[in-house]
């Protein structure tokens, strides 16, 4: 029965954690534990943490150098972990089964380097599912539906090994999830793995400075010189428009109509 990891980076929302610690406490397969990463900026969270007596859950509580610092000193943490799966401040597993259902048949995760499954975008009450269908018998599917970070389990020997590229502020993830399905070594479930709330600095930017540096980062990805410009600025005209609730309402809508 492998060891499964959550990895959980935080900053400033405690409301947050505790529904993501009480998730993950609340799954019923064994071989688990929890590493929590918080950039030491609220008391009240160091002093959460400190009342946190379950030996499955460790913790670090410093500065960091941004988000993907801090996934890689979970990931660093996490030293008799064989697979890790981040869940941030909020996002939460669709049920009290889901480790165990992703890890009952050893077919599915042996000699494998990701594990998949579907997620729940939310904003507020509204949900939309990412994706129906991922068509992942393509090899290429993930270049145009990539799951949601929390939704993968990935091979902690392959983590360690490929830490997030801390030169990216905003897309390390995406990078990191591409060299994880370029190895051809995965399994998709077929459920839903966990709930995210959108609302992250990916998905956020209302700054033009921002936009800017998520179209550098893409381009440098996507090889594209001129898409990413009018995505992420379109993007960000309509966040300035519409403000943060009407943006995320309407973005969902988008969503579940694009399937």
């Amino acid at each position: 029965m492998p060891q499964i990891t959550v990895i959980t980076v935080c900053s400033k929302d405690l409301v947050g954690l505790k529904k993501t610690v009480d998730s993950v406490l609340s799954q019923s397969y064994p071989n688990l534990s929890m590493v929590i990463i918080d950039d030491g900026q609220s008391d009240e969270i160091t002093t959460y943490l400190q009342t946190l007596k379950n030996p499955s859950i460790s913790w670090l509580s410093e500065s960091d150098d941004g988000i993907y610092n801090a996934m890689n000193k979970g990931v660093k943490k996490a030293v008799h972990a064989d697979w890790l799966i981040f869940l941030n401040t909020g996002d939460t597993f669709a049920e009290e089964n889901i480790i165990q259902r992703a890890f009952s048949m050893p077919d599915d995760y042996v000699g494998k380097t990701i594990l998949f499954g579907k997620s729940l975008s939310y904003f507020g009450n509204k949900y939309t599912l990412r994706w129906p269908e991922f068509n992942s018998q393509r090899p290429d599917f993930f270049l145009t539906r990539m799951p949601n970070h929390q939704a993968c389990f990935i091979s902690a020997e392959f983590a360690r090994e490929n830490l997030y590229d801390e030169a990216y502020q905003y897309l390390a993830d995406t990078k990191f999830l591409r060299a994880c399905f370029g190895e051809g070594r995965y399994t998709e479930l077929p459920f839903v793995v966990a709930k995210f709330e959108l609302g992250g600095a990916s998905n956020w930017h209302p700054h033009f400075q921002h936009a800017l540096r998520l179209c550098e980062e893409s381009r440098s990805l996507s090889g594209k010189k001129w898409q990413p410009y009018f995505s992420y600025f379109s993007k960000t005209i309509f966040q300035v428009i519409l403000r943060r609730d009407l943006y995320f309402t309407v973005l969902l809508f988008w969503l579940s109509i694009k399937r």
